[in-house]
């Protein structure tokens, strides 16, 4: 019985002692840092030296401190922190705490026998060599080092300083010797001796750099990210210092294939191309400054937000107000379109694809757009001012308001586009880049038939502009005079670097729109301009417009340095162009071409009402040559 009772004492005492020991624990302050009061010191042997530590924060718990000495034969330390010097050479005096957090400093000391002083100090670049002068950009850092002569000096100890008077303002140096450039001047870095051991009254000891804080070039964004998805695209600028006398700067990217980008002198417009990471590279054309570059991040958005619209809606301020997103249009929904400006951020208008918006009066301006925006047409139909009348959907030309614009891309998906009497897209100024221009699964009917006039469906008049990227795929085009698409701008940069047509099936195309025609009008004109790669492939050429005046509809004029591909493509009886293959540039038909025995009559159900189904079973590109809706 009493074993039993002493047993119940012990447990008892136990639990009260563990609970002391938690309210303990909860109550402990560990430390958190211990600085010394001098970081390095020279003595001689037999020299003592008192240091003392801070310990933080000054509510620790346990503040006691472990002294050691990495080298006991030079010197020792008591529990104190009194250090003794023993014998020559170098060791470092360490103070740990002793709760075990790690937390620790050190000194550097020195021990020497007999004492040598200060000569001399040397400033010298990273790589050793003895400098007086340097210049470094606002902004940027240039690391300097010091040596003190001799060698064996007692006291090495030196500081970094600027000279009296100078203006901080300037340039900063930091006690690692790094200079770094503020703003626009001069000043005079020293590096500065102790020399502890001198006889009172000695001069200082010291060396001297002359730094020139210079103009430089900067740019706004060093990194950036974007989405894949996104409608929207950025502009980043390099700003050149006032006064400079080269402003041509040349722009690259790391990974062509992860980023575009598209020119603006100062400015470019970064558009994303894949997933991935690439790194941009802006330079003065003469290397008068260093290169900067940008970090570019794509990465795949879950893709813009859809705004559903109501019937009679105001389809212009939903345009404004939505920004990057996709306007959903409902079935038989309609609307003028008349002078609408595309947003920042880019738009994408979409309609019901078994029953196609109508925008009326279809025509927009970009709208000073330069960040790499998105526009995008789907299941719509697109109606001009009239075939025989004026009118375009896009004409940033001379004298049309905010003419700038740097798009990603502007495409027209499963849309039927009529009625512009001169173009669908016409850009003639010089701050004109679209990136990819894109008629995919589209009818393109009653286009460009103004009398007496000179447009195309897609045209480009300046020498310097460029569209990179040309696409017409699975369309119809039909009732198109003048020509398809003009892309001579002259010498200077390609205006399109790149286009494919591709399954389209063309139908009354080509040829001067004047009752009396004087000049010839092509099919595609790229003939005054760099080398153009054009790809035709499994087309129909069904047939050319028929003029008073013969030999008056051309084929595809290029330049010698121009590349033309053609594949699987197919002309009948009417498709009648003039060629000159010898001429400068040469005019040549559509290469790859298979002749049909017949006319567009005996190969299509209904041309002139715009059936193009085809209805000869023994016609050998059935199938894959064409506009597939009418397989």
């Amino acid at each position: 019985m009493n074993t039993i009772k002493k047993i119940g004492v012990f447990i008892a005492a136990a639990v009260l002692c563990t609970v002391t020991a938690c309210d303990q624990v909860d109550d402990y302050v560990p430390v958190s840092g211990v600085t010394l009061d001098v970081m390095s010191y020279t003595l001689f042997v037999g020299e003592e030296l008192q240091l003392t530590a801070s310990i933080l924060p000054e509510d620790a718990s346990n503040r006691e401190l472990i002294w050691t000495s990495s080298n006991r034969d030079v010197a020792s330390v008591d529990e104190n922190g009194l250090v003794r010097s023993l014998t020559v050479g170098e060791t470092r005096i360490w103070a740990k705490s002793m709760d075990g957090s790690g937390w620790g400093a050190y000194c550097t000391l020195l021990v020497s026998k007999d004492i040598v002083l200060v000569s001399g100090v040397d400033i010298t670049d990273q790589n050793g060599l003895p400098v007086t002068e340097i210049s470094v950009g606002m902004g940027q850092r240039f690391p300097l080092k010091a040596s003190i002569l001799p060698a064996d000096a007692t006291d090495k100890f030196f500081t970094w300083t600027l000279s009296p008077g100078s203006d901080f303002g300037i340039l900063n140096v930091t006690q690692s010797g790094v200079v770094e450039g503020i703003d626009v001047g001069q000043a005079t870095v020293y590096a500065v001796a102790r020399n502890r051991f001198a006889p009172e009254g000695s001069a200082i000891i010291l060396d001297s750099c002359v730094v020139n804080v210079t103009p430089v070039m900067t740019i706004d964004k060093e990194s950036l990210s974007l989405d894949l998805n996104a409608l929207g695209g950025s502009l980043i600028t390099a700003t050149l210092p006032a006064g400079s006398e080269n402003t041509e700067l040349v722009w690259t990217t790391s990974n062509p294939a992860i980023i575009g980008i598209l020119p603006a002198g100062v400015s470019v417009t970064v558009i994303p191309l894949a997933a991935g990471n690439a790194v941009l590279t802006v330079a003065t054309a003469d290397n008068s400054f260093p290169p900067l570059t940008c970090n570019v991040t794509v990465t795949t958005g879950a893709g813009p937000e859809t705004v559903t619209l109501a019937l009679g809606a105001d389809l212009k301020a939903a345009v404004a107000a939505n920004a990057g997103k996709i306007i959903q249009l409902p079935p038989g929904f309609e609307a003028a379109f008349n002078g609408v400006a595309i947003p920042a951020g880019g738009i994408w208008i979409k309609g019901d694809p078994n029953s196609k918006a109508k925008l009326t009066a279809a025509g927009i301006n970009f709208n000073g757009r330069t960040a790499g925006e998105v526009v995008r047409f789907e299941n719509v139909e697109l109606i001009g001012d009239g075939f025989t009348g004026g009118g375009y959907f896009i004409n940033q030309g001379t004298g049309i308001p905010a003419n700038s614009c740097n798009l990603r891309e502007l495409s027209f998906e499963n849309c039927r586009i009529t009625e512009y009497g001169r173009s669908i897209v016409r850009t003639q100024t010089v701050d004109q880049f679209i990136h990819l221009i894109k008629f995919n699964n589209c009818i393109v009917e009653r286009c460009s038939g103004q009398p007496d006039q000179d447009y195309a469906v897609i045209q480009c008049t300046q020498p310097s502009l460029a569209f990179p990227d040309i696409r017409i795929t699975n369309s119809t085009f039909n009732t198109v005079y003048a020509e398809i698409m003009r892309i001579s701008g002259g010498t200077g940069q390609p205006s399109g670097d790149k286009v494919l047509i591709e399954n389209v099936t063309f139908y009354n195309v080509v040829g001067t729109n004047g009752t009396a025609p004087t000049a010839v009008r092509f099919f595609i004109d790229a003939g005054n301009n760099g080398p153009v790669n054009v790809t035709v492939k499994n087309s129909i050429m069904g047939s050319v417009r028929q003029l008073s005046v013969p030999n008056l509809q051309g084929g595809i004029r290029m330049s010698t340095a121009s590349i033309l591909i053609g594949e699987g493509n197919h002309a009948t009886t009417d498709w009648l162009v003039t060629t000159a293959p010898e001429a400068s540039p040469m005019i040549v038909d559509v290469p790859g071409t298979t002749p049909y025995s017949g006319n567009a009559e005996a190969l299509f159900t209904d041309p002139a009402n715009g059936n193009f189904t085809i209805k000869d079973g023994s016609f050998a590109g059935n199938g894959k040559a064409g506009d597939p809706r009418w397989w």
